[in-house]
């Protein structure tokens, strides 16, 4: 993993770490803001990437953007994506399975380890 990479994963978890539970939601992927849904209201992790990194990713027209400029951004491949940023799917970077009631700090603590085994 590239340090700018590791730096990166290690500023979100840090952000994860201090957020209030009710700020948080892992099942759902937060990638449209709309009226009902504003930003910086209930996100996962990575629809909090505008507050983390707000001169890198912002909200435009109303999409944030994901996919291939996410992975690119992290340094991960699609596996790694899933495995990280999608519930139930932590089997495919070799954790142990986050449910859409996963904690902010649970995914906090996901991404920590996942940067130690890749660094």
């Amino acid at each position: 993993m590239k340090p700018i990479h590791k730096r990166r994963f290690l500023k979100l978890a840090s952000f994860l770490e201090k957020l209030r539970k009710n700020k948080f939601y892992y099942g759902t992927l937060v990638n449209k803001w709309d009226n009902k849904m504003e930003c910086g209201s209930v996100c996962c992790a990575i629809g909090w990437l505008p507050a983390v990194f707000p001169s890198l990713w912002s909200w435009a027209n109303g999409t944030l953007g994901t996919g291939e400029g996410l992975r690119e951004f992290f340094g991960i491949n699609h596996t790694q994506e899933c495995g990280l940023f999608l519930p139930n799917h932590q089997h495919l970077i070799g954790e142990t399975m986050l449910g859409h009631d996963a904690t902010a700090k649970e995914v906090a603590a996901m991404i920590r380890r996942f940067v130690e085994r890749n660094s």
